[in-house]
């Protein structure tokens, strides 16, 4: 009789083994953590390492192994030979003190586990070169991960914010429990090594303290949220690659709780308007910033990015035509279409590229192109520049502080003031979402409705 071939569901069988032969130089108690790998199909047994070390007592307590370790002398130090496993009030203590250790060796086994079938691998080799590549990510790991794909999408304002959250977390990490003079000296000193963190450690009262470190750092209460928002969508990430357990999350309720607050965006009265609007300056800087301030406005709240970018082919006879850029949402695809003034041909006039570039405006070189990281961080140099001039202008004429984003909302507050409904708006601003394209599909204005109102509202800026 010929012998039954063997079948098996997964490759491998998989467990932990603790290498008290493997010691650190600095704590000689520590041994490494590997992966005991039996290979079912080709009886063969492989150990892998995954760069964790701990004492054995630690070991035992998470991975629920006793290792008895031998009484050997390493650097003069000798190991105590345990013969009893750790009771229950033991293994307690310790997991409670090493909850993120807890949760590294965790995620490692969870990876090990997803990678271990027949779809994925069938040799150590091959498992071995899998694990490595997909290792448990502590959280700044899955932060540059998260942000590699915000910038493969082109999406460079979302990176730049996960940037600046990611960098927060690792200032955070160092000086954020520190004395003002302790900080001062870390940070000027650059000696501090920042070491990443676990999932697991962001719990509520870290965030919490960190919502505080924020605070003191300026931050107000709209800006913490949006903070807050990006670690929560690393988090969601790091849970959906079965990095961290959906156990360890630490928002929703009952949870921490993200909090914001309605803002109502300050205008300028009609008084200060007129004000603005007849200011004259010898300092061409200031001159243009008014003037793209000015088109700003005219051209429905376009933003610094919108106008830098708008191309000679968006014109056309009547209209000039664009992809709002506020955000690197994908329903940014509506197009705005804004009605051609005389001011409007104005400003084309006064201020028009070159003939061999594609660009309707002067503001950005025929070498940045559309969709980069470089023009994109060449419109918020812009965007930052036009800012400056236009606090001084503000300064200059005794009102309120104006900004390049004032524009739009001075525009729909004036509009609604010569009699537009707020579906007009709706319908000229190209809102987003399904609940406002309903509401002004509805009550679709007429186009000379809103080619007049917009004549009326652009011969004051002559």
């Amino acid at each position: 009789m010929t012998a039954q071939k063997k079948t098996f569901v997964t490759p491998f069988s998989i467990n932990w083994k603790f290498d008290n032969r493997q010691f650190l130089k600095n704590n000689p108690e520590c041994g490494t953590i590997l992966f005991n790998i039996w290979d079912r199909v080709h009886e063969k047994r492989s150990l892998i390492g995954v760069s964790i070390h701990c004492t054995a007592e630690v070991f035992e307590a998470i991975t629920g192994n006793f290792t008895t370790v031998n009484k050997e002398i390493r650097s003069e130090k000798k190991w105590a030979n345990r013969k009893e496993p750790l009771d229950l009030r033991e293994k307690s203590k310790i997991l409670k003190e090493n909850k993120a250790l807890a949760e590294k060796i965790n995620g490692a086994m969870r990876k090990a586990q997803d990678l271990n079938s027949f779809k994925y691998c069938r040799t150590i080799k091959q498992f071995k070169k899998l694990l490595n590549e997909s290792t448990s990510y502590y959280v700044f790991e899955m932060f540059d991960k998260a942000i590699l794909e915000k910038e493969k999408l082109k999406k460079w304002k979302t990176a730049k914010g996960y940037t600046t959250v990611k960098n927060s977390l690792q200032e955070y990490s160092i000086v954020g429990k520190l004395n003002k003079s302790q900080e001062e000296f870390l940070i000027r000193m650059k000696t501090s090594d920042i070491s990443d963190i676990s999932f697991a450690e962001i719990d509520v009262d870290y965030l919490n303290h960190y919502e505080g470190y924020l605070k003191k750092k300026g931050l107000q209460k709209n800006g913490i949220a949006g903070y807050m928002r990006i670690i929560r969508t690393v988090y969601n990430l790091a849970i959906s690659l079965n990095v961290t357990k959906k156990s360890f999350y630490p928002f929703g309720k009952g949870r921490y709780q993200i909090k914001t607050e309605v803002k109502t965006k300050s205008v300028l009265n009609s008084e200060d308007w007129l004000k603005l609007m007849k200011f004259k300056t010898p300092y061409p800087a200031r001159t243009k910033a008014l003037d793209m301030f000015k088109l700003s406005y005219a051209l429905n709240g376009a933003n610094c990015y919108d106008m830098c970018t708008i191309l000679k082919t968006d014109l056309t006879k009547e209209h000039i035509e664009f992809y709002r850029k506020k955000s690197d949402r994908k329903n940014n695809n509506i197009k705005r279409v804004v009605y051609r003034t005389d001011f409007i041909d104005f400003m084309i006039t006064k201020y028009g590229s070159d003939i061999d570039s594609p660009y309707l405006l002067d503001l950005l070189g025929k070498e940045y192109q559309l969709e980069t990281k470089e023009t994109r961080k060449q419109c918020e140099a812009i965007n930052r520049s036009w800012d400056k001039q236009l606090k001084k202008i503000a300064k200059a004429i005794d009102i309120p502080k104006i900004s390049p984003m004032w524009a739009r909302h001075q525009r729909a507050t004036n509009l609604v003031d010569k009699g537009a409904t707020k579906e007009e708006i709706n319908t000229m601003w190209g809102h987003d979402s399904m609940k406002t394209t309903e509401t002004y599909i509805h009550s679709f204005p007429s186009a000379q409705k809103i080619k007049d109102k917009a004549e009326n509202l652009d011969a004051e800026l002559m």
